[in-house]
């Protein structure tokens, strides 16, 4: 559909009447970066290069929407999926579970890859060499912003924020032209069918007053506009860096046995995110359907089977987000947390 679009464009672009009386022509592109995991699987990331021709040249300047990056590899089976999202969730999914990257996750679930920017922008460069430039029209993240507090202390943001920049920077000194750069977004808004669930904004806003909020990320650009120079400390500039797909493990080495600490206030953040999620009517209705089934065929391993098939892409998306690998394990190493000792006299005596 995409690659019809682009066509399309190409083709009606040439000559179009709007030519002359815009200043520039061109068109935004939603793109995350795709590395191949091996070299064994360069084709799995090469686009159609035969209509290459077409496409260059038939816009002024290219824009672009970035968040995240994938590794990519050759289909493991030729079997088709049923649709389009189940063969996308055959291979990404199961990628995304082998690589959790530096361990961080936005609220959406996206992996912060900055190495991926600055390969991509690299790439747009070299293939289309658009006359207008590179416009980064979209880049940031959506991070949880439970309190007034969290909002203004975005550190999150701002660590990412620096880490993507700095690697634009890299592709622009490299020799990509790239002209602008916009964060999403400006302020928190209505972001589709998420609602006001998700912030991106680098200014808070409060939905029933409408009141506005400076957060740190905001400062970070107001500096970086005022003073035309980015601060960014060695740690993040260090993990901007890339890293190949088979020593992604070996960057942070765990002790076995070992897991992620988490606090009380973290624990009862997770739990609500897990309530939250397992309420839905959706997900209750397709739970209820599992247990029909049992009912009729009393096979407790199919049982078993559908309940991780459906509860686990929750877990994968809640728990990364406080430092456990999106897995079997990860959630394992949850659950042994959530009821260690500690944890449960807290609990009682809350209920005291």
């Amino acid at each position: 559909m995409k690659l019809q679009v682009l066509l399309t464009f190409g083709k009606k672009s040439r000559g179009h009447p709007t030519r002359n009386f815009w200043k520039l022509f061109g068109m935004t592109m939603n793109m995350d970066w795709k590395e191949p995991m091996s070299p064994q699987d360069l084709d799995a990331q090469r686009r159609a290069r035969e209509e290459r021709a077409l496409v260059q040249g038939s816009s002024d300047f290219f824009g672009l929407n970035h968040y995240s990056t994938d590794f990519v590899s050759e289909r493991l089976s030729t079997s088709d999926g049923e649709n389009y999202f189940s063969d996308q969730a055959g291979l990404g999914d199961a990628l995304r579970a082998l690589r959790p990257g530096a361990g961080l996750r936005t609220d959406m679930g996206w992996d912060v890859v900055p190495w991926g920017f600055e390969r991509l922008l690299t790439w747009i460069h070299q293939t289309y060499a658009p006359p207008g430039g590179i416009l980064v029209t979209e880049n940031g993240c959506a991070i949880r912003e439970t309190c007034e507090a969290d909002a203004l202390n975005d550190t999150f943001r701002v660590e990412y924020l620096q880490g993507y920049l700095a690697q634009m920077h890299k592709a622009m000194a490299n020799g990509a032209d790239v002209r602008g750069y916009l964060v999403w977004s400006f302020m928190d808004n209505f972001e589709w069918a998420f609602g006001f669930s998700k912030r991106f904004g680098i200014v808070r806003v409060d939905f029933g007053s409408q009141e506005r909020l400076v957060k740190a990320s905001a400062r970070l650009m107001e500096s970086l506009a005022k003073e035309n120079k980015l601060k960014v400390p060695s740690r993040i500039h260090s993990a901007a860096e890339f890293t190949p797909f088979n020593r992604l493990e070996e960057t942070k080495p765990e002790k076995k046995g070992s897991r992620p600490q988490l606090s009380k206030e973290d624990a009862r953040r997770m739990l609500r995110e897990f309530c939250e999620k397992y309420q839905d009517d959706t997900f209750q209705g397709k739970m209820v359907n599992c247990y029909q089934q049992f009912m009729i065929h009393n096979d407790e391993l199919k049982l078993l089977k559908a309940r991780r098939s459906l509860c686990m892409p929750i877990q994968a998306e809640i728990i990364p987000k406080y430092g456990f690998e999106p897995t079997s394990r990860g959630v394992s190493q949850v659950q042994a947390t959530l009821t260690n000792a500690s944890m449960m006299e807290e609990s009682q005596t809350s209920r005291t």
